[in-house]
């Protein structure tokens, strides 16, 4: 089978990234017309040994979402840390669906506990409090399983943009 059926395998560093390091993420999908429409992530997850990224769409942004899905499939997600800018984008094609579940609501939990970490770091003179920090980031209505076929660096700088997986010229 070829890489764009069998999936890319999100490498053990970006696996490392996404569980630990990630604070804020957007989705993107596109219209039957190409338009783009962004959703924002309450979490992420890495499933399937690798193959697959499971991104929770928060409560509030999924209008459309599923629709474009079923027609294109098309499905990216960019993750960032808060602070440093390191930023990966995951490319690949919705593979299913659901609503948001328990094991969804502790893993949005940690993500929420990351973000206000990170803003903290960033700029403790900030004003809001450890909670006002963390409810920033929304629950999650909706799971969307994409398989995952391309990464991207997305960090600020000379390499952003580049394709790391699968690499370059392959």
């Amino acid at each position: 089978m070829s890489r764009k059926t069998d999936g890319t395998v999100i490498p053990g560093v970006l696996r490392t990234f996404l569980q630990d390091r990630g604070t804020v993420g957007i989705a993107c999908r596109r219209s039957a017309a190409l338009k783009p429409h962004v959703h924002y992530l309450s979490a992420w997850h890495v499933a399937d040994e690798g193959r697959e990224l499971v991104c929770l769409v928060q409560r509030g942004f999924t209008t459309g979402l599923l629709e474009n899905l079923r027609d294109n499939g098309r499905f990216s997600a960019t993750i960032e840390q808060i602070g440093p800018h390191e930023t990966y984008q995951f490319k690949g094609t919705c593979i299913g669906s659901r609503p948001a579940g328990p094991g969804d609501l502790e893993c949005w939990e940690r993500a929420r506990e990351r973000f206000a970490v990170a803003v903290k770091a960033v700029d403790p003179r900030l004003g809001l409090t450890h909670e006002q920090k963390r409810d920033y980031i929304a629950p999650p209505e909706v799971a969307i399983r994409m398989r995952v076929d391309e990464i991207f660096l997305q960090t600020p700088g000379p390499g952003a943009g580049r394709r790391l997986f699968p690499a370059e010229g392959e």
